[in-house]
């Protein structure tokens, strides 16, 4: 225990006089930067130590709370304790580029706090990139194909950036080491990995390799990769490359020596697909056996080809002369054996098949009796396939007379219809005047005016019966005070349709001057016949 703090422990013990308060004073801490000195500047990549020194009074070094920190970077340690001697030290890497106020801060246990500040540079690396070949090999072990993508490889890393910040780039240089071609450029992995693909030609290449920081520092190596012609190399190892025939030097079942097998290769590299096998197409018409040429010697048969009446399969579809033959004719189903077929059911065939025959007139295929030139009878059918069904004068008709007036009575005018229709609806052809319902045998009605024609016939009795026939005769006395005369026409009765004058009603009249006998009535009257 500190030696001061014992001692107002023990004077506290005492008792010093009732009426007077005993006070503890509590002084502050002190705190010292011993190092680095102020100004010093550092690498971002360097480690830096920072020393100090704090005490206290009251407390001892290992009582205290200490915290180093930067303007910049914040608190960088506060777990750390000062050993007996109050010396603190604490050591750090990485910190922040620029300037920085690093604090050195004490606090004793009475909550009284002390704090030393220095202010300190931290500069940034720059140093370059770091690069390694992997492949082509530097030995020259490698070689690529012309024409064929090579992998170009290398390891990279740098102080500073992380790897897949870095870029790296591979070319094609000459000998003063000038850039001829860009072959790729490759980001790389986590790892420090970079990997990309280039083609080149034939030849010797100087390779190089560069890789950039984000700094823009770069470094580059240098590399020699052989590139040989692809026919050159046997890449199948089947003993044969390209330039000695071999014509798949991806596969090493297909060179010059290979049996050729049913596959849709060229195995033994003689420029001809399976032959000899049922694939080849032997007479070069596009087909062959396994594509369905039925017959492989001759050009003209295959499963393309028309077929024709000629008695072979020409297209390979297993028929002699079938339904396809161009030359085929067409034949109709004659369902009820007529000798007319059904034009809905027809068969293409080089010769009639059973059952069909050339005709496709047939109306109805189920009825031996209807057919063209078959006999119409009134059954409801079209027997003789003309399109209409029970047309006139067909067996079995009836004889209906035209009843244009539709008065019951039809002309001479007739049809033999199996059924009335239209104006042809009567059993009768008394009608003598067709045009008028007014007229027909049984009508009874006089008229004054003729039918329509001239004729005043209306009950088609061949006759114009007037209405009023009586003729009148003069009126004068008959007897003794009496005056006598019948009714009728004056002068005779006129033609139908004519008007002349009607008397009637003969009587005696008395005058002082003229008495005698008079007519009642008379008056024009038109003549109406029936």
């Amino acid at each position: 225990m500190n030696h001061h703090r014992l001692f107002i422990l023990i004077m506290a013990g005492f008792g010093c006089s009732s009426d007077k308060a005993v006070t503890i004073h509590n002084s502050s801490p002190a705190a010292t930067i011993t190092g680095p000195v102020n100004g010093t500047a550092f690498e971002s990549d360097e480690t830096i130590t920072f020393q100090g020194i704090v005490e206290d009074r009251e407390d001892d070094p290992e009582q205290l709370s200490v915290r180093w920190a930067t303007d910049t970077d914040g608190v960088l340690t506060d777990e750390l304790l000062p050993d007996a001697d109050g010396t603190i030290t604490y050591s750090t890497v990485g910190l922040t580029p620029g300037e920085h106020a690093v604090s050195l801060t004490v606090l004793d246990q009475g909550g009284k706090s002390a704090e030393d500040s220095i202010s300190i540079f931290v500069i940034d690396s720059n140093d370059p990139p770091t690069i390694s070949i992997r492949s082509p090999a530097t030995d020259g072990s490698d070689f690529a194909v012309g024409g064929v993508p090579f992998e170009f490889e290398a390891i990279v890393g740098d102080p500073q950036d992380n790897a897949e910040d870095l870029i790296v780039t591979v070319r094609q240089v000459d000998e003063a080491g000038s850039e001829v071609e860009r072959l790729c450029v490759a980001l790389p992995e986590t790892d420090g990995a970079a990997v990309c693909e280039g083609t080149l030609d034939p030849g010797v290449y100087s390779i190089d390799f560069s890789v950039e920081d984000t700094d823009g520092n770069s470094t580059s190596e240098v590399t020699t990769l052989e590139v040989i012609s692809e026919n050159e190399t046997d890449d199948d190892g089947d003993g044969y490359s390209e330039v000695e025939g071999d014509c798949d030097d991806t596969d090493e079942d297909i060179h010059p020596d290979a049996y050729e097998l049913e596959n849709g290769v060229d195995d033994d590299c003689d420029g001809l697909v399976d032959e000899g096998t049922d694939s080849y197409d032997d007479d070069g018409d596009g087909f062959s056996e396994d594509a369905g040429d039925c017959d492989d010697d001759n050009a003209a048969i295959h499963p393309s080809a028309e077929e024709i009446c000629d008695g072979l399969d020409n297209d390979c579809d297993d028929t002699i002369d079938g339904p396809s033959a161009t030359d085929s004719s067409t034949w109709y189903r004659d369902l009820d054996g007529d000798g007319y077929g059904d034009w809905a059911f027809s068969t293409g065939a080089c010769d009639r098949p059973d059952g069909y025959v050339a005709d496709n007139n047939d109306c109805d295929d189920t009825d031996a009796e209807s057919h063209p030139g078959g006999v119409e009878i009134c059954d409801g059918g079209d027997n003789d396939c003309d399109g209409t069904a029970d047309e006139d004068d067909a067996v079995g008709c009836t004889t209906y007379f035209r009843d244009y007036d539709d008065d019951g009575y039809g002309s001479t005018i007739s049809v033999c219809a199996c059924s009335a229709y239209g104006d042809y609806t009567s059993s009768l052809d008394t009608d003598c005047y067709d045009d008028s319902a007014s007229v027909n045998p049984t009508h009874t009605t006089f008229h004054s005016t003729h039918r329509g024609d001239g004729s005043y016939d209306y009950n088609c009795d061949d006759t114009e019966e007037r209405q009023w026939t009586d003729t009148s005769d003069d009126c004068a006395f008959f007897s003794d005070f009496g005056c006598s005369s019948s009714n009728g026409w004056d002068g005779g009765p006129p033609s139908c349709g004519s008007t002349g004058t009607w008397r009637s009603d003969c009587h005696y009249e008395w005058d002082w001057f003229s008495s005698g006998c008079y007519w009642g009535e008379s008056s024009a009257r038109t003549q109406a016949c029936r």
